[in-house]
This record gives structure tokens, sequence and C-alpha cells, in this order.
């Protein structure tokens, strides 16, 4: 049967309203008007202030299948001129999330035209993936039981990649990534007489050299452990004053829970015994903190042969992403997989400020998750 919805107009609709995590307000507003245009759902749950899942229940009880993509943006300013370009300064959809929604969009069709015979299929819209919150909420959200999963499945499309191309492996597909945030507290002086303050600036590039001498970037080592800087604030533009307050951003990466939390615990009590050295006062803070998606082998089987069935070509990787990922929240606790769709050997890089969703891969991604479906359920 051929499509009624214009899935492309949908997603550059969707790519023109960009919204930050926790704020997809106008975005999820507009992804039930399109779900009401599809129609065939029997229910819509609400699981946090923005996130939801729309349900499409079968004849008969039987198990749960949840397919998760994501509906924030990113604070990063869009350079394309196309017409669909965001409407808002400095928020785009530089990671793909308005071409993941317009995937479980052309599902939803599906599902409407197609009904279970037994069991339940739940579309879960989540909020807050850049932030880590958005699994979390979910999680927690008093609704989730009404969606709790046998198996659960999600994809990120990837650029640099042969468009179409499924990547997958077991096990580990994205590493556990805490961030964390830096304070030193020094004593401001006269730029004259630094002598008579605390500047945190040697204790600053202290710690700055202690991230480089305790990363171990190596993909292919079970011990892979990076730490990578990502913000600093010294001090304030007035150039009549020797700093007294300083800022540091981090994030930490690595393929183990155990072995993160080790490193972090370690890097911390070095950060701080730096600042005492320097006779300042440290404070720290862990934040978008995001657990290791775990695939499961049974679900791995399953995306394979949906793939082969969707004739798609399928890639095993042999080490993990190591970008975060918080549906790893939910693969810790659920049977569940993650797959890679290739976006395109010559697609910008996710988070790149000319990067835009590929269309002519929804179609891919839309079957794997069919063909999933299929595998999972009988239709009539």
């Amino acid at each position: 049967m051929e499509p009624f919805f214009d899935f492309t107009k949908a997603r550059k609709t969707l790519h023109a309203i960009a919204e930050v995590s926790n704020l997809e307000f106008e975005t999820a507003k507009q992804v039930r008007e399109f779900l009401d245009v599809i129609g065939g759902y029997t229910e819509v749950i609400t699981l946090d202030q923005t996130g939801f899942a729309a349900v499409y229940s079968g004849l008969k009880p039987g198990n749960r299948i949840v397919l998760r993509c994501e509906l924030d943006a990113l604070p990063i300013h869009e350079v394309n001129g196309f017409s669909h370009r965001s409407v808002t300064d400095g928020v785009s959809h530089k990671c793909g999330h308005d071409g993941h929604m317009s995937i479980l969009l052309e599902v939803a069709e599906f599902l409407a035209n197609n009904r279970i015979e037994s069991g339940e299929v739940a579309l879960l819209f989540q909020s807050a993936e850049e932030t880590g919150d958005g699994a979390v909420a979910a999680l927690n959200s008093v609704n989730f039981s009404r969606i709790e999963p046998d198996f659960i499945y999600s994809l990120h499309n990837i650029p640099g990649v042969a468009k179409g191309k499924v990547l997958l492996r077991e096990g580990n597909f994205t590493p556990s990534v805490k961030s964390l945030i830096l304070t030193f507290h020094g004593k401001t002086a006269h730029a004259a007489e630094p002598e008579k303050g605390l500047n945190p600036d040697a204790a600053l590039a202290e710690t700055i050299a202690l991230v480089h001498s305790q990363t171990r970037n190596t993909p292919k080592s079970d011990d892979f452990f990076l730490i990578t800087t990502v913000h600093v604030n010294l001090g304030e533009k007035a150039y009549g004053i020797s700093a007294g307050y300083a800022e540091l951003h981090l994030t930490l990466r690595a393929w183990d829970e155990q072995l993160l939390n080790k490193e972090c615990q370690s890097f911390l009590d070095q950060s701080v015994a730096i600042a005492s050295r320097h006779r300042l006062h440290v404070t720290h803070e862990w934040c978008f903190e995001f657990q290791a998606n775990v695939n499961h082998p049974e679900a791995v089987s399953n995306i394979v042969e949906a793939a082969e069935i969707a004739d798609l070509t399928v890639e095993r990787m042999s080490e993990p992403f190591k970008f975060g990922e918080d549906f790893g929240i939910f693969t810790q606790q659920y049977k569940g997989a993650m797959f890679g769709l290739g976006a395109g050997e010559s697609t910008p890089a996710l988070h790149n400020p000319d990067y835009d969703f590929p269309d002519d891969i929804r179609p891919a991604g839309a079957r794997v998750f069919i063909e999933l479906l299929k595998k999972h359920f009988a239709f009539v």
C-alpha cells in the first residue's frame, strides 16, 4: 500500500520547530497531531511533561514491544539556508531526532493499516535524550508500567556510513558516560599584585594536564577511559583583576560502569589534591549521566533477521560507538538493542551545524522496525 502521509514534510516541520531537552512542548504536540491524522492507536500514555507513548493494541493480550525515538534538539546554531531551517536561533536538530521521529511515524502508519492479533506495540517518543534525563523520567513515570516491554528497540542514524547500512553488535553499543563540573574558588586581587590573591590559573592548567595524562583513548581495549574538556571559564574580562574563580567542565566515559566509577573518583581525588596544593577550595557536580547501552543477543539476532528480510546490508561492529545514549537505561533492565543506520558517507557528522537528516534513509529504518514487529507478532 502506498503511504498517504507525507513523512518528509512532517520531518521538515519537526526540524523547523526544534526545541532543546525538557522543553519539547510544540514538538510533542506536533507529533501527537501527526499521529491523529495517521490514526490507529488505541491510547496515548503520558510519561513526563513532554514524553509520551502511542499504544497499538491487538485483538487479544500478549507480549509488548516498545520502539523508541527522541523528541529533543541541540543548543547549536544552524548554518543551513534551506526553507525548513530551525526558526529558533541557537537551537536545531543536529542529531537527527527529527528523522527518528519520522521513522516511527511511518511505523505508525503500518500499524494503523495492520492490526496485531495478540499483544501490543508502544511507540515511545522520549524527551531529553541529549541530557540523559528523558529515559530516566520515562522509566520512573507512574505510567511506565503500562508500556513495560518484553523487548525494546531503538536506532540512531550514523553519518560517514553508506546509506541504509545496519550497524550493530552484541554487548556494549555505547559507553557509560558522566559529566563533571569542577569549580575552583580562590581570591581576586589587583592584576599588578596577583600575589595578594589566589588565582586558580595554575591549578586549572595542572588539572587540564591531568585530563590528558589519565585518558586512555583506546576503544579496542577493555580499559578504554576517555576524558574530554568541553568548557573552561577563568575569571572575568577585567584587565585590572587577577582571577579568583574558575570552572572546568568535562565528560568522562568508559565501556564498563564499575571502571568508569573508579576512574571518575580517582580523577576527582587528584583534582581536589591539586586545588589544595594551590590553597584553593574546589567544589564539584556530576551531571548528564548515561548508562552503557548493552545489546541483548536475542534482540540483536532479531534485528539482523529483520534487516536481512528488508534487504539491507548488515555490518557487525568490532567495537562500540563512543557517544553516550540514554537508551542504555532501558537495555540495562529489559531485553533490547539499539542499531545504527547509515546516513551517507558524505553526510556531515552528528552535532555539526550543517547536519540535516537525510530523508531517503527513513524507509530503511522503518522497514527494519516493521520486520521486527512481524517477527514478534501475527497480524490480521
